[in-house]
């Protein structure tokens, strides 16, 4: 993967984010699930992890979209940039690039985030 040029290692950074992210929400979601099924919730550590990696996926995104995009990166770290002012950026970033579409990225980004309480929302209104 090294000796691709940036912009390709950029696309598939961007893809490998977005595949991590769905995978990790879709994962405790289905946990989640299980846990209400059986009349638990989920702990607060998990629900922590997944706000955590989820963040971090996110970002991972955000960063590797503007690379590909061959946008100029605003500091020096911008991945920290980015995790510092998430909801910001997110908002200003969608919307700059991608416009309408965007917007529905957007929507797309916290609905995999609140997934896992949809999940249990669900599970329990079936019981």
């Amino acid at each position: 993967m090294s000796n691709l040029p940036i912009e390709s290692r950029a696309v598939a950074a961007r893809r490998s984010s977005a595949i991590g992210v769905c995978l990790t929400s879709g994962v405790i979601a289905a946990y989640a699930g299980v846990l209400v099924s059986r009349g638990r919730f989920l702990s607060d550590d998990l629900w922590g992890l997944h706000e955590f990696l989820f963040c971090i996926l996110i970002v991972m995104w955000f960063v590797a979209d503007s690379r590909a995009r061959g946008r100029f990166s605003p500091s020096f770290d911008h991945g920290w940039f980015v995790l510092l002012v998430l909801p910001l950026y997110a908002l200003y970033h969608l919307i700059a690039t991608r416009r309408r579409r965007g917007v529905a990225i957007g929507i797309g980004m916290i609905g995999l985030f609140i997934l896992p309480v949809i999940a249990q929302v669900l599970v329990y209104l079936a019981r």
